[in-house]
């Protein structure tokens, strides 16, 4: 199990850290990062920083791996119910069919139809597996 570990942080400056980042991972295939704040979402939040970024990473590094050149991932940030926030990734990659959705969060879960093989033909499908067990702690 992982060790949750809350502190406060600035989630404006974290994500903007894991885009600058992932931009030279990016830039090669003409794929822009845009990331959209909403103004309502406060600057400092309390969470578990370091799981959180490993989070986010993996969600748009998957992103840019399944997208096609020269598009664009979004990342939007916005409040969501009481005192939580909402981080949504967004890209225009392949997709994935219906029939294949429930294998996404499953350990060794991958789509292994051609196209998505053709993309990342190395991966074992364990990112997010990982990602979810974290977010669930």
């Amino acid at each position: 199990a992982f060790r949750i570990k809350m502190v406060k942080f600035n989630i404006r400056e974290m994500i903007s850290a894991i885009i600058e980042l992932l931009e030279l991972k990016a830039k090669p295939t003409g794929i822009q990062l845009q990331v959209n704040f909403s103004p309502e979402v406060p600057e400092e939040i309390q969470n578990d920083a370091d799981r959180l970024r490993q989070i986010l990473i993996n969600l748009v590094v998957n992103a840019i791996k399944y997208s096609p050149n020269d598009s664009v991932v979004k990342i939007n940030v916005d409040p969501f119910l009481d005192q939580e926030i909402k981080i949504e990734i967004i890209d225009y990659g392949l997709g994935i069919k219906k029939e294949d959705q429930s294998m996404l969060f499953r350990e060794f879960g991958r789509v292994l139809d051609t196209d998505n093989l053709a993309v990342n033909p190395k991966g074992v499908g364990l990112g997010l597996w990982i990602s979810q067990k974290i977010a669930q702690q």
